[in-house]
């Protein structure tokens, strides 16, 4: 998701995405919708990753941040490649990793992006012109997201919550009818024999692991920092915004900004970070998911 119209990005966060589900849980359940969402993620029982792309059935994560030593001296178009790829194919995260990989093979093409123009003419005296940002993805490409939770009935909850977000949309410019979706496939991955999903579920449960790479953007609660910084190579993301709420105050007021891991994030060390109060006087808490999920990657 991006940081305001005019930009866009083929990926929705994770707490974007529990954001937008807190506003579809409060449109379906009420008040006690979101506190139900919000009690499973801050006692962990619920988790949500960033989005993950797919291309012709070919589940991507995101290119972890670390050096890798190559068996051959790189050309620049190779570096300049490679500098470019944001994801790479979960089947062939060992053979990247081993610096075999040449960048052509992750074939990261997802999408197109591109700037239409519209007016606003809410004001009849004078119209206002504005760009929007949009993403179209090629056929056989989309988004994934990975569900944690411990309850098969919440589980089922979250599903219904997931396919009504589809309906109404997320992300900017919903009530012009960007950001709808339809949910193609559910896959239980520990029920799954198709490899790439074997592959992931080991990943998912490895704590005992080399290193572990962060796929949902996220933030360690001040007493877990020092540890979760031993050793990581990171990205960071800002996370702003204003609240949606029209009940939170009568004028637009912002959140709280805070600074995230991103995901492709590197870390030796575990932390469980948090679901953070980020309103700002407002009439309601206004929650930012920064609980994190990791996948453990053994060096062979």
């Amino acid at each position: 998701m991006a940081t305001s119209l005019e930009t866009a990005d083929f990926v929705i966060r994770a707490d974007t995405f529990f954001s937008a589900l807190c506003h579809t849980a409060l449109d379906l359940f009420g008040e006690e919708g979101i506190e139900r969402l919000y009690n499973a993620a801050k006692s962990g029982e619920f988790r949500i990753s960033d989005t993950l792309p797919y291309k012709d059935g070919k589940l991507y994560i995101p290119k972890p941040n670390i050096s890798i030593k190559r068996e051959n001296d790189l050309s620049y178009d190779e570096r300049k490649a490679f500098r470019k790829i944001s994801h790479l194919p979960i089947l062939l995260l060992d053979k990247y990793l081993a610096g075999a990989m040449k960048p052509q093979e992750a074939d990261c093409d997802f999408c197109i992006q591109y700037v239409v123009d519209k007016v606003n003419l809410r004001n009849p005296k004078k119209s206002e012109p504005y760009s929007v940002a949009l993403v179209d993805f090629h056929d056989n490409c989309g988004l994934s997201v990975i569900v944690g939770y411990e309850d098969k009935d919440f589980l089922e909850v979250v599903k219904r919550l997931i396919i009504h977000l589809g309906i109404g949309g997320i992300g900017g410019k919903v009530s012009s009818g960007y950001g709808k979706f339809d949910v193609a496939e559910v896959v239980e991955l520990k029920e799954s024999a198709e490899e790439q999903y074997l592959i992931l579920n080991d990943m998912l449960t490895g704590t005992d692991s080399d290193f572990h790479i962060l796929i949902s953007t996220a933030l360690p609660r001040d007493e877990e920092l020092d540890s979760a910084m031993q050793g990581a190579t990171f990205g960071m993301t800002r996370r702003g915004g204003f609240v949606q709420s029209v009940s939170y105050s009568n004028t637009p007021l912002k959140k709280k900004t805070q600074y995230f891991f991103s995901s492709g994030s590197v870390f030796h060390n575990l932390f469980e970070g948090d679901v953070y109060d980020v309103g700002l006087g407002g009439n309601h808490a206004v929650y930012r998911y920064g609980i994190p999920v990791f996948l453990g990657v053994n060096r062979k």
